[in-house]
């Protein structure tokens, strides 16, 4: 039997199938990735004795989040809905305000749309002045209250209890005190409009411990810290049962944490914050959680980025060294833990914990990484060190710039012409000390220079400059390193912090350590030389500076060269 095949159904049937797979994929691919669509606000209605905010359905979305804004753009009220009618529970309204309202939805996806519109809404209820007194110690308690308070009426809760509820019909209502007799603590009042709906609430404080004034001692008004836990002093607070600090950033309220003893003294751990912030700090004494009536205190505090702990560097060179030599391992950051290995691995907190000097009596690998509380930890520095001993050659490389002009009242000349004999100091006391000495020559370039050094197989290039400011403002001293794995890193550690001990212009900008050049500077630029540093003595166009280096250059390069012989272990 001849089976027939129709061409055109096979074709028809191919591709309804292709468009179903087709059709099929798009709505599989929208059910897992769902868009949201547009929606606006409509209106905040009355209904069933509450507020309710209204507003179109965003397709996809599985939750909204409804922020309520006042005139000077504090955020008064907040909640979240899956729904698109939302009773506004707890919202108090104050008579006469403007409140903005805004709807955000969100998916699955966790993706985010604002609705297209925001909603204003004005209080036109009566409600309860924000100025009324929250204590009272007469027999009538007059209650102040704003709008058209006709058909009101107030209710008056203790401890979840009513007692009692009195008329409104004006904006003064005198509450008899004789009501709270024999009670202490909190009483909660709350305004009633005609429909049954809670405009307002107040708290009134009967037979309560009045707080005194408190005030943070140890901070100024504005305070730049480092990270770490945060500790505050202070005065006051009498009366008080917890003190509370309140973190705000930008308005918002980001942390907080509180303590019943109250003994002038609060530590805020620092988990609590966040590190290149600036926040406003809120110190709050408060009797029980009687809020209203707690007395307060402000200060400003910036809190620092987080800083990378300094590497590590050795006193000694572990190019070479002698056999049976103590070896320092050193970090700039103050109160650094040191922890090493001697087996090639990665140094963690779990290594060997570093607490003097190491005997070095073979060749041994020593990797060290430095650790500080609440700072990034180091990068791991390596130190190869290879027993023997080497003739020691140093490459000198004196500035060479002759338009750099110093202070001249000072007797600083040109940074090429001072540099230049502070070196001639230099190469004889490291010459008098058996170093094999190659300088460049002022003429050249730094090409040449970096040429020559490497074809003399130099174990340190040192270039020696002096430094200047675009706006003559700046001292002090300063020394480069290509990176903070760099060779020269160590050598560049011991010649900075030794001259600076004898530098005289010291404060907290003068000290301005080792520096990374990053490729930026040849002759500090391991690409090229595999041990090359660059310093920079001092200011050239700052008087101070230029005059010390002009009066001290002998003592200045002894300085150094007692740095290189020792480091190098020359006799």
């Amino acid at each position: 039997m001849k089976v027939v095949v129709n061409k055109k159904i096979i074709i028809f049937l191919s591709l309804s199938s292709l468009l179903f797979f087709i059709f099929f994929l798009i709505g599989f691919y929208n059910y897992l990735h769902p868009n949201l669509k547009e929606f606006e606000i409509i209106n905040v209605v009355e209904k069933d004795n509450s507020l309710y905010l209204n507003f179109s359905a965003s397709p996809n979305s599985i939750e909204y989040k409804i922020t309520c804004e006042d005139e000077n753009n504090n955020v008064v009220y907040e909640t979240k809905s899956d729904e698109n009618i939302v009773k506004l529970n707890d919202f108090y309204e104050e008579n006469g305000k403007k409140y903005m309202f805004t709807v955000t939805a969100f998916n699955k996806k966790s993706e985010s749309l604002l609705a297209t519109n925001t909603y204003l809404y004005t209080s036109k209820d009566a409600t309860i002045s924000s100025n009324n007194e929250h204590y009272t110690n007469s027999a009538i308690y007059n209650l102040n209250i704003d709008g058209d308070a006709n058909e009101y009426k107030l209710e008056m809760y203790y401890e979840g209890n009513i007692l009692g509820t009195l008329e409104v019909n004006d904006n003064v209502l005198a509450i008899p005190t004789s009501i709270f007799d024999n009670l202490s603590g909190k009483v909660i009042l709350k305004l009633k409009n005609r429909n049954d709906r809670i405009t307002s609430t107040f708290n009134l404080y009967i037979n309560t411990p009045v707080v005194g004034n408190i005030n943070i001692t140890n901070l100024l008004d504005v305070n730049t810290l480092d990270y770490s836990d945060l500790d505050i002093e202070y005065t006051g607070g009498i009366n008080a049962t917890k003190v509370t600090v309140n973190l705000y950033n930008q308005g918002q309220l980001e942390s907080s944490f509180s303590e019943d003893n109250i003994n002038g003294y609060i530590k805020i751990p620092a988990n609590m914050l966040r590190d290149d912030v600036t926040y406003n700090l809120e110190l709050v004494a408060s009797y029980k959680d009687f809020y209203e009536v707690s007395k307060k205190d402000n200060v400003s505090i910036t809190i620092l980025p987080k800083e990378n702990v300094k590497p590590v560097y050795t006193d000694k060179n572990f190019t070479y060294i002698k056999k049976g030599s103590s070896v320092r391992l050193i970090s700039d950051t103050n109160k650094a833990i040191i922890y090493y290995t001697l087996d090639g691995k990665e140094p963690t907190e779990e290594s060997n914990l570093y607490e003097g000097p190491i005997t070095i009596n073979e060749d041994v690998t020593i990797k060290a990484k430095a650790y500080k509380k609440y700072n990034y930890e180091s990068e791991v520095t390596s130190f190869d060190f290879k027993v023997g001993e080497k003739n020691l050659v140093v490459y000198l490389s004196p500035s060479n710039q002759g338009e750099n002009y110093g202070i001249k009242s000072a007797g600083y000349t040109t940074e090429k012409q001072v540099m230049n004999k502070l070196t001639d100091y230099l190469e004889k006391y490291l010459k008098d000390h058996n170093v094999k000495v190659y300088r460049n020559r002022p003429n050249g370039n730094i090409n040449l220079w970096l040429s020559e050094s490497n074809y003399v197989k130099s174990d340190l290039h040192l270039a020696i400059h002096s430094n200047g400011s675009e706006l003559h403002d700046t001292h002090g001293m300063e020394i480069y390193v290509d990176n903070a794995s760099s060779k020269s890193y160590s050598i560049a550690s011991n010649i900075y912090h030794n001259l600076y001990s004898i530098y005289p212009n010291k404060d907290n900008t003068s000290d301005r350590g080792i520096k990374y050049a990053n490729k930026s500077l040849g002759e500090a630029n391991d690409s090229f030389h595999k041990n090359a540093t660059l310093i920079e003595i001092a200011y050239h166009d700052d008087y101070n500076d230029a005059k010390w280096i002009v009066d001290n250059k002998e003592e200045i390069a002894k300085n150094i060269g007692d740095s290189i012989l020792n480091f190098y272990q020359v006799e």
